[in-house]
């Protein structure tokens, strides 16, 4: 499998621009969620992940938003048993869509509507240089 990592930091010249980058587009989404960047967390690592921590839970178990460059956002809920997340929906094809649309599918899933889809989707190679309005 080749690692992503190099591409990204490519198309966003370096390493530490692209985490930059990364990390704030995380955090609108968070803001927009009504959640603060201590919320969030996200790495480059060979294939670059994002997490944002939900305030709303189902049953006893909390809700995130988890991202990844194959299956771009995905809301989950978390089981605390050790097992995996259990994803209620991913939000589509398009692995890094504008963070108000990644906001409205949230609000959709959580709210109990339908919203994105349920199987993972085949995310067409993500275009890194479109996070550039984040550095």
């Amino acid at each position: 499998m080749t690692a992503i990592r190099p591409h990204f930091a490519t198309a966003l010249n370096g390493d530490s621009t692209a985490l930059r980058a990364l990390t704030r587009y995380v955090h609108r989404v968070g803001e927009g969620l009504g959640v603060g960047p201590e919320s969030t967390w996200c790495e480059l690592g060979d294939e670059p992940t994002a997490y944002v921590a939900l305030e709303q839970h189902r049953g006893r178990n909390d809700m995130a938003l988890v991202w990844d460059v194959r299956h771009g956002w995905a809301a989950v809920v978390e089981t605390h048993s050790g097992e995996d997340m259990l994803v209620l929906a991913y939000f589509g094809p398009d692995p890094l869509p504008v963070s108000a649309d990644v906001v409205a599918f949230t609000k959709r899933v959580l709210a109990g509507e339908p919203a994105g889809q349920l199987d993972p989707p085949v995310c067409a190679p993500a275009d890194f240089g479109r996070l550039r309005q984040f550095i």
